[in-house]
């Protein structure tokens, strides 16, 4: 089981990274490195939420 916390993180960065400007983006890496975890957790995690996002329900 993926541990809510990371994944809550993630999100968090990535939506900071939204906030920023349409054309700021974050690597797996750079999201590592700024949340202090291995790029192997990080990579798993994203991979989950991309799945995550790809199933709910678009409007």
């Amino acid at each position: 089981m993926l541990n809510e916390q990371i994944k809550n993180d993630i999100r968090f960065a990535l939506y900071k990274a939204r906030l920023s400007g349409p054309t700021t983006s974050l690597t797996e890496s750079e999201l590592a490195r700024r949340l202090s975890l291995e790029p192997s957790v990080v990579s798993r995690h994203c991979r989950f939420l991309v799945e995550e996002w790809a199933a709910e329900p678009q409007d």
